[in-house]
């Protein structure tokens, strides 16, 4: 079942599995895959479970058991590294013998009953019981395939684009089509958020801002009424095609306003791209001293799409949050 589709991929572990990756594809290729996997769950008290290294790769299973085990996905040991803020960019430098007592120390104090999830035999992540998995599938479901134009998928999470709604010309010769984004994971690694999706026409850049000042993310957590929370968000993806005017006032705005303080954007933009990219990436706004919010935003859109997809959707996301935060 892991057949890859075209696009580059996140950072991997040679020793850890990856599944299949769908980068800006129709709704009918990933909901085939999604059709044909087997998706299973099993609980079991953290402290009984470990890892251990074979020459195919890291496999996980009870402890001291004799049994081979699953083979452990990237986004496996990734959560469970983020279970105790373990910092995955340094960890991702480090041989895996280096690793191993540090995966297993860490399950030993999680030391409580979790659950495993596991996708076409593969351990793919580790949550706790009271996860509330939105499954991929049951979301583009809810979401509508009528409104869908493409979908992005990795293992870690799922972006819906949705048809666009209208075209906007921003400045002379900057047209930008505004449409609607819902991005998820099931795995762990996000909230369900939904929002406006901007597509820069003349460059083909990016960007995903809030539906409005207020939260629009739904998190993961089993409540009474989290299913009305989940109906909450969808529905203003129906009320967003009365309401783009909005967002076309933030992008005109943009225009003007000045850059923000050049250390919050450091602050934002360093944990995906390191100092020294960050540097060369934002050097060119704060050093003419003319550069207004909008060139900022074109900037970090046009780089964002040259990065593996988690870090194109948090750069993405960056750029739209800072259309708010002109008006906050």
């Amino acid at each position: 079942m892991n057949k890859e589709i075209r696009g580059k991929l996140d950072f991997a572990f040679d020793w850890c599995k990856s599944g299949t990756f769908f980068n800006c594809r129709p709704l009918s290729d990933v909901r085939e895959f999604l059709e044909n996997r087997n998706v299973a769950m099993f609980e079991e008290q953290s402290a009984n479970l470990e890892v251990v290294q074979h020459d195919a790769g890291a496999f996980l299973r009870r402890r001291s058991s004799s049994e081979k085990g699953l083979p452990i996905r990237q986004t496996f040991f990734d959560k469970l590294m983020r279970w105790h803020q373990f910092p995955l960019q340094t960890l991702y430098r480090m041989e895996p013998d280096e690793l191993l007592p540090l995966i297993n120390a860490s399950l030993r104090l999680i030391n409580k009953n979790v659950v495993i999830h596991v996708e076409d035999g593969d351990a793919l992540t580790i949550v706790s019981k009271n996860y509330a998995r939105i499954a991929d599938d049951q979301l583009l479901d809810r979401v509508g395939s009528s409104d869908i134009e493409q979908v992005t998928r990795t293992d870690h999470f799922i972006r819906i684009t949705c048809r666009e709604i209208k075209q906007v010309t921003v400045k002379p010769g900057d047209l930008v089509g505004i449409g609607t984004s819902v991005v998820n994971s099931e795995t762990g690694f996000r909230a369900l958020t939904v929002g406006w999706y901007l597509f820069r026409l003349v460059c083909s850049n990016g960007a995903i801002a809030p539906l409005s000042l207020y939260s629009n993310r739904i998190y993961h957590q089993k409540t009474d009424d989290f299913d009305s929370q989940l109906d909450t968000a969808l529905n203003q993806l129906n009320r967003a095609t009365a309401d783009s005017g909005e967002i076309f006032r933030l992008l005109t705005d943009a225009i003007s306003k000045p850059l923000p303080p050049r250390r919050d954007v450091e602050r934002m933009l360093v944990p995906l791209l390191g100092f020294a990219d960050t540097r060369n990436l934002i050097d060119p706004s704060y050093v003419k001293k003319t550069d207004r919010l909008y060139d900022l935003f074109n900037a970090v859109t046009w780089n964002a799409k040259r990065q593996p997809p988690s870090i194109q959707l948090a750069m993405e996301e960056y750029a739209g949050n800072m259309l708010w935060s002109a008006v906050r």
